[in-house]
């Protein structure tokens, strides 16, 4: 098999996939209140098909993970027939989905079914009245829910992404009741950095990772341990007396750049090297135009050429996107 290295010998085999931009939470560094013009007319995003195809491709050229995420990648109709034929890709080895978990009782049993490998569920606090202002009306019910069914599902690992805010979720209190969660559920919790970058997005709220591991440790005994499967930018910790772990990721404090094995498909029909340059190359032009594989695996070639070393290098001071428009 190929392998695709980037200009500064990283191997990229991680391919994010933002199947949709739109969601039914409005969360506070994601969504306006107003909410988001949709990016294009439906006619003008990728298919399911054209996802499927373009993952192929890249496939054979050394992508071994996939992520599909949004938006609210469940909302999709239909988003069996994706994961289906994104499994079904030879050289995929690992595929799994970020979601806010509202739809996930409904569906867990069935993306089992269908081939997907994993689940990432949002969930920035456990106080319900908290939740609910944090994502301006979602139900805490129905997330806790959905991880319930995804856990009987044989889901494994399950892991649990809260993004902290300074003076919102990041209190001794919030921390606890996250540690009290994992005692008997083995999933694995992610404290994540606040992104200070992006339209509208207020930098007063970021905490470092560093004086959240502190106030951790000061309710709980940590061990480091290795990662789960899926890898990723998180350093994790065994908690004494509980069967999840904790981990943390420090996106601003600490970025990760050296080792990113990531590039991002967008819904738009786009592809992206960094989450933080402005650069979008268009895919979905050629590939309606009736490119050959050969011709879209230059393109996609091409397009890993431009990849920045570091997030300065993809201008990321000039950050002025929605997560929601580019799947985080």
């Amino acid at each position: 098999m190929s392998e695709l290295i980037d200009p500064y010998g990283r191997r990229i085999n991680y391919l994010r996939i933002s199947i949709t931009d739109r969601c039914n939470l409005r969360c506070r560094y994601c969504v306006p209140e107003g909410g988001l013009k949709c990016i294009k007319p439906r006619s003008g995003l990728l298919s399911f098909e054209e996802m499927i195809s373009l993952t192929s491709i890249l496939a054979e050229e050394g992508i071994e993970r996939v992520k599909i995420t949004g938006g609210e990648p469940l909302t999709k109709k239909s988003i069996t027939t994706l994961i289906n034929g994104l499994a079904a890709i030879k050289g995929i080895k690992d595929l799994s989905i970020t979601t806010n978990g509202l739809l996930l009782a409904d569906q867990a049993g069935l993306l089992k079914a269908a081939g997907l490998s994993r689940v990432n569920i949002s969930l920035d606090s456990l106080d319900g009245e908290k939740y609910s202002r944090l994502t301006r009306g979602g139900d805490l019910s129905a997330v806790l829910k959905g991880l319930k069914v995804a856990l009987e599902a044989g889901f494994d690992p399950i892991k649990i992404n809260v993004v902290l805010m300074k003076g919102i979720n990041d209190g001794l209190a919030d921390l606890a009741a996250f540690l009290e969660f994992i005692k008997e559920r083995p999933i694995h919790l992610r404290f994540i950095e606040f992104m200070t970058l992006g339209d509208g997005v207020d930098p007063e709220f970021f905490i470092p990772s560093s004086v959240i591991i502190e106030r951790v440790r000061s309710l709980a005994s940590l061990v480091q341990i290795e990662s789960p499967a899926g890898g990723g930018p998180a350093r994790y910790f065994g908690v004494k007396g509980a069967r999840g772990t904790v981990g943390f990721i420090s996106a601003m404090s600490d970025p990760f750049c050296a080792e990113c094995n990531r590039i991002r498909l967008l819904a738009t029909g786009a592809l992206k090297t960094c989450l933080f340059t402005p650069e979008e190359i268009d895919i979905i032009g050629p590939l309606r135009n009736g490119a050959s594989d050969e011709e879209m695996k230059r393109i996609l070639k091409d397009v890993l050429a431009g990849k920045p070393k570091d997030r300065l290098g993809g201008q990321g001071e000039d950050f002025k996107w929605r997560m929601s428009e580019i799947g985080g």
